[in-house]
């Protein structure tokens, strides 16, 4: 089966935008946005340098507290987008309009999240909080390639 050139395009989009993004977000907010794995090695270093006697532990804390707080961002945007995948399925009177539609829908709602961050952290002159909604919008574009995909089969 041949794939489709528009489809190999679309996944070449995604990967490029994802890299990028972790990109921009490691190097601004020293976090990743759409690589958690990359913060849950973060957290195990502060967790680490909690034990060391010279570290300052309010400092690490904050910093778990922090990586932590991107995670359930991004996981935040993947039930967001669970939810609104839901509904498009549904004949919902809500999600009437939305049938059918979850990856069209989800795509405003990954540029809303992204655009709130961005304009989060450009008024407030660099708030480091605003990678959240970074994180969450790249947690509902993790789906967009199966919307239809069972939540549970994205854990295990």
């Amino acid at each position: 089966m041949a794939i489709q050139r528009r489809v190999c395009l679309l996944v070449l989009g995604f990967s490029l935008t994802a890299g990028f993004i972790d990109l921009v977000t490691l190097v601004h907010f020293s976090q990743f946005a759409g690589l958690q794995t990359g913060n849950m090695i973060l957290i195990g270093r502060d967790l680490y340098r909690l034990t060391l006697p010279d570290e300052s532990k309010t400092e690490l804390l904050k910093a778990i507290a922090f990586h932590v707080a991107t995670l359930i961002s991004h996981f935040a945007g993947v039930l967001c987008f669970c939810a609104l995948a839901h509904t498009c399925k549904g004949p919902v009177r809500v999600g009437a309009w939305l049938k059918g539609r979850p990856v069209r829908v989800g795509a405003v709602l990954v540029g809303v999240l992204t655009l709130s961050g961005a304009l989060l952290d450009l008024l407030s002159k660099g708030n480091e909080w605003s990678v959240c909604f970074i994180a969450a919008s790249m947690g509902a574009r993790t789906l967009f390639p199966r919307p239809t995909r069972n939540l549970a089969a994205s854990f295990f």
